[in-house]
Formats: structure tokens, sequence, C-alpha cells
């Protein structure tokens, strides 16, 4: 869906049918939308990353087979997620990833940061990808949730290089990163703030 930013009617960009079953993440340029789908009654291990024009349209599957995505993000020349899992979810479901392919679908996907912990967010500025997640247990015994699936915040070279750590793992869970002036910020879910991280270049 897509309404004008003064209000308005909002417009049905894709319809959706049976076989589209569910969309979800969503992210745009100045031509393109896109986000993920599962086909209705399919996989959760077979997963797309699909794509179309702003003004509605065909659409193109970029990327299928995924697993575990959650968080989308570009860049000008790729779309990057984070997937929370990296294998099918009847088997032992491995650490997470970020992932990237071209925008355009003309490469097959490719692991941009592994062995991550259940990545769900992701933002990119001029120099870094940053992304951070985790699995919470809201019903946790006592006040507030488990610390043992968070994962923080972590950040890495646009253009490659290893992934740091620049928010500790015990005091964050990252939900809806995104950029602000200098860094990046997010809402932590555990303890109820907004928080604002200003970054350096790598």
């Amino acid at each position: 869906m897509k309404a004008p930013l003064a209000g308005g009617a909002p417009t049905t960009l894709f319809p959706g049918t049976a076989a589209a079953g569910s969309t979800w993440g969503i992210a745009a340029n100045a031509s393109n939308l896109y986000w993920f789908a599962l086909a209705s009654g399919g996989s959760l291990n077979d997963g797309s990353v699909m794509t179309m024009s702003l003004d509605g349209g065909p659409t193109t599957t970029l990327a299928s087979g995924q697993i575990g995505q959650w968080g989308i993000a570009l860049d000008g020349s790729d779309v990057y997620w984070a997937s929370q899992v990296t294998m099918p979810s009847d088997t032992s479901q491995g650490p997470g990833a970020v992932l990237k392919i071209p925008l355009d679908g003309s490469a097959a996907p490719v692991t941009f940061a592994s062995g991550q912990l259940f990545p769900s967010v992701i933002a990119i500025d001029a120099t870094s990808v940053y992304w951070g997640g985790g699995i919470e247990q809201l019903d946790w015994p006592g006040p507030g949730t488990s610390p043992a699936t968070t994962s923080g915040l972590s950040r890495a070279p646009r253009l490659g290089g290893a992934p740091e750590t620049i928010f500790p793992t015990s005091v964050l869970s990252p939900k809806g990163l995104i950029l602000c002036p200098d860094g990046v910020c997010w809402a932590d879910q555990r303890v109820g703030t907004v928080m604002r991280f200003t970054a350096c270049s790598p």
C-alpha cells in the first residue's frame, strides 16, 4: 500500500492473492519497493525477496529459498536483509546472518556477515551496515525478559570487513533500527527506551 504524505486515500500496489500468502518487511528507493514474501501454505524455509515498481505492476522475485528473513534495507547497489536463522526450522537452526543481493537480482545472494545471533533489524549509511536483534522471551519469570537471546548492535564496513559489536548484548534488544544524523536510532524492547548511537567510521 501507499498513501500521500499529506494524507488521502491509500493505493494498493500489490493486491495479494491466495498464492501470495504472507508479506512483511519493506524498503524503497526512488524507483522500486522491496519486501519479503512467503507463499500461502508454504514452508517457513522457503521465503522470497521481492521487488516491484513504486507505481505498481509486475513483481520480480530476487531471491527464493530464504530462511528466517526479517529486517531489510537498501544502498545504491544492493538489498540487504537480516536472517534470524540460516538452517531449516526442522533441523538445528544454526546462527543467523546478514545477506545481500543486487537490486536487480543479477547475481545470487551472498553472505555479508555470518555467525550472528538472531539478527532482525538492519540499517545502512554511507560507510557501514548496522544490525541487531534477538529472540525476546516475554513470558520469562519475573520482571523483564531473558538476557540470553539478545544480540546487541553490530556493524561492518559496507565494502566488506569484520563485524564489530558497538553496543553490548547484555543491555540491548534493538527493535526498529533507523538512520539518525551521524549514526543510528532504535527502540529497545527490553527496557522500553529509544536509543541513539553516534557513529564513527570504522
